[in-house]
């Protein structure tokens, strides 16, 4: 898949296990690059809205039309806040996200990594 990151910087922490570490601690750091990684390879949104371990799942209220995928299991907190996009750029709608379209999308915007509990 096509990663596009909002920031530099968040692509450092994302793509960097240094960067990472100064701003996670334990096994995040690793988890998360991990993670990137994993997004990287997937032949399309399908596979990483189907593994298990990221318990995919669509945000609420402010960020509704936003998904997320958590980093080193769901009680670390830690998570990745992205957005799938058609190869226009444009988001991607819930339907097509958890539909039949899934297999079609292959780009996504990163565009957060934060502790969902602080």
């Amino acid at each position: 898949m096509i990663i596009k990151y909002k920031t530099g910087s968040l692509e450092k922490v994302c793509t960097n296990l240094k960067e990472a570490k100064k701003k996670f601690s334990g096994r995040i750091p690793e988890k998360l690059l991990a993670a990137v990684t994993y997004i990287e390879t997937a032949d399309n949104l399908r596979d990483v809205v189907n593994y298990s371990p990221f318990h995919f799942h669509d945000l609420q209220g402010g960020r509704k039309g936003k998904y997320a995928i958590d980093i080193g299991g769901r009680t670390s907190g830690v998570r990745l806040v992205l957005s799938p996009l058609h190869g226009n750029g444009q988001s991607c709608s819930h339907d097509e996200v958890f539909g039949a379209c899934a297999i079609t999308i292959v780009s996504v915007y990163l565009e957060e990594v934060t502790n969902h509990y602080e």
